[in-house]
């Protein structure tokens, strides 16, 4: 005798359909949010990516006009001791000038890095 291979029950397709539909929609409301911060963030991050090259050209341009102008004050010096205080004089107004962007760039950097996290933050706090 032989058996007959057992046909599974028949499952109601509307109800699989609609436990899909509330699962995807969950998945699609969670994405929505992720993909809405992440959005948010980038626009963030590329102002301040914008801010920090718009700074650094305009300091290489004050740095070049500076050593233009130093180049043409040590071309009229007249005298060694003339020649080595002017040397000097530029020497610490170049480095003042760096330190002094330095400083600026690591502000501008903190600035964004933190307003461009704080969406992130944001949406972990909600969700705490």
């Amino acid at each position: 005798m032989t058996t007959s291979p057992e046909i599974p029950e028949k499952t109601n397709p509307m109800s699989t359909a609609n436990g899909a539909a509330s699962s995807l929609g969950f998945w699609m409301n969670g994405s929505k949010e992720a993909l809405e911060r992440w959005t948010r963030s980038n626009v963030d991050a590329l102002k301040g990516v914008t801010d920090l090259s718009q700074e650094i050209m305009a300091f290489s341009q004050d740095r070049f006009q500076a050593d233009v102008d130093g180049w043409k004050a040590l071309t009229e010096c007249r005298s060694p001791a003339d020649f080595i205080e002017c040397q000097r004089r530029l020497v610490e107004n170049a480095a003042t000038q760096y330190a002094d962007e330095v400083n600026k760039l690591t502000s501008r950097v903190m600035t964004f890095m933190t307003d461009t996290a704080a969406h992130f933050r944001q949406g972990s706090a909600a969700n705490s």
